[in-house]
């Protein structure tokens, strides 16, 4: 099923057969000017225009702005998106909404289809499903629809399946995370926790990780020689951390892609009486702040993920309107916690356990939004 949000909790989603029907009728209306859109070499630079900054790019006529998260991570989706509607309201003209896919691919694509028949303008797609979701993201390219990729990241064409991609830098959170390990583990063995089996941001991070840790951290093993699905879920993050620790005994470090999930890998480290490892991650939640802080777990922790969207969308506003974004890409995540280094992020009670403090999101507006 598809689950939606608005600013003006309008209509749900059409349905998928009229969102192909819809798609078709309005790729027949692309304009030569949606062309030169999806075309890099022909957006302009905007004098003055800074990262960050949406105000210069807000176009003239109302616009409609849809954000598709694709697969999984319901509070990351929840957070991402709010924040996604909350960089739209700086502009008058725009109409925001965001979708949360939970029915597979097939969920993902006719979301896509019906953002091209409900008319939405720019759309930031996270396609966790890689390339199978080209196909719908380059229909609505045709459409004259500016598409962003963000996050997950694709191998599809720039240009002609999205205009830019807005992923976090692998290099930059392997780099730091590599360099921990070689300083804090020296030696030992780690496992790698990601999302569900084939997610291509998981695939992505473990293979740049794998290859800086040849070079910075040769004597640390990986525990399986791959990463581990986990469908980002916590109860899955339990079972296989304890797990773990029965057939190799001691872990030494858990590197994820989502921290908010785990609580359930520090759980199943508890469950098993091992010694508790370090946790190296991204994405956190106040859950995972709070029980970080009370089982005193070292902690490197990267963060900002949930803002990519709202970067995506400046990004993807400024190509619709023809011109080159100033935001820097990839985005470089910032170091949220490093408790050797004394870095300790607030455990907050006042806030719900999914809260996300990276968030650009004041705490009010966490807890009415995740209450």
């Amino acid at each position: 099923m598809l689950t939606a949000r608005t600013r003006s909790d309008r209509a749900t989603l059409l349905l998928a057969a009229a969102a192909l029907l819809g798609s078709a009728a309005v790729a027949c209306s692309s304009t030569d000017q949606g062309d030169a859109r999806r075309a890099g070499a022909e957006l302009s630079e905007v004098e003055g225009a800074q990262a960050g900054d949406i105000g210069v790019f807000c176009p003239d006529e109302p616009t409609k702005v849809q954000f598709i998260k694709s697969r999984g991570g319901d509070v990351y989706s929840t957070i991402s998106g709010a924040e996604f509607e909350a960089e739209a309201a700086k502009c008058d003209t725009l109409d925001a909404s965001w979708v949360n896919v939970t029915s597979g691919v097939q969920g993902a694509i006719s979301a896509t289809n019906a953002a091209i028949a409900q008319g939405v303008q720019v759309l930031v797609v996270q396609p966790d499903f890689g390339a199978s979701q080209l196909p719908a993201m380059r229909a609505a390219m045709d459409a004259g629809v500016s598409v962003v990729s963000v996050l997950a990241g694709t191998d599809g064409v720039k240009g002609q399946d999205f205009v830019e991609q807005v992923v976090w830098s692998d290099e930059s959170i392997v780099e730091k995370q590599a360099r921990w390990l070689a300083d804090n583990i020296g030696s030992g063995r780690i496992a790698y926790l990601g999302g569900p089996g084939g997610v291509v941001s998981s695939e992505r991070l473990f293979a740049a990780l794998e290859h800086e840790m040849a070079e910075v951290a040769p004597d640390i093993e990986i525990a399986s020689g791959d990463w581990i699905a986990t469908d980002w879920d916590p109860g899955k993050k339990r079972q296989i951390t304890s797990g773990l620790v029965a057939k190799y005994g001691r872990i030494d470090a858990v590197v994820s892609d989502y921290a908010a999930t785990d609580t359930g890998a520090v759980q199943g480290f508890l469950d098993a009486g091992g010694p508790m490892p370090a946790f190296l991650n991204i994405a956190s939640s106040q859950a995972f702040v709070c029980l970080a802080r009370d089982n005193d777990v070292r902690w490197f922790g990267q963060d900002g993920t949930t803002g990519m969207a709202a970067v995506a969308l400046r990004v993807g506003l400024a190509a619709h309107e023809g011109h080159r974004s100033p935001e820097e890409l990839p985005v470089r995540l910032s170091v949220y916690a490093d408790t050797v280094a004394g870095i300790d992020p607030v455990c907050d009670t006042s806030l719900p356990p999914d809260a996300d403090l990276s968030s650009a999101l004041s705490v009010a507006e966490l807890q009415e939004l995740l209450k």
